[in-house]
């Protein structure tokens, strides 16, 4: 939300259309509403019977109200951004996760794959 204006419906759709859809706009946690995770923005609108600029806007007051926030995964990279991302000298990978998180990369961007070749070669 560039302009921070979470409650202004001009800002949150545009918002919204700036990362693709709402339904790439998935929430992992919310305290107080423990039933939004695993579930998009798209979705929770739907089942409300709202649109998603005002399903966004709900849930903006509803963690205003407890003093919390939303936590979020938002899908808005496509294959020719990462295509150009990786072709700046200055680019590396890293992960924002957190152990216990509910984000896919909550245990590290590449957990899988790190193996004592990956260690030889950087050490």
């Amino acid at each position: 939300m560039p302009d921070k204006q979470y409650e202004k419906p001009e800002s949150v759709e545009k918002a919204l259309a700036d990362t693709r859809r709402p339904d790439t706009v998935t929430i992992t946690d919310f305290k107080p509403h423990p039933e939004y995770a695993s579930h998009t923005i798209a979705e929770l609108a739907a089942q409300r019977g709202i649109s998603p600029v005002q399903m966004y806007i709900q849930i903006i007051r509803e963690g205003d109200a407890a003093n919390t926030e939303a936590g979020v995964i938002g899908k808005s990279m496509i294959e020719s951004d990462i295509k150009a991302f990786y072709q700046q000298p200055w680019v590396m990978v890293a992960s924002d996760g957190g152990i216990g998180a509910h984000h896919p990369r909550g245990a590290g961007t590449f957990p899988a794959s790190w193996d004592s070749t990956c260690a030889r070669n950087i050490g």
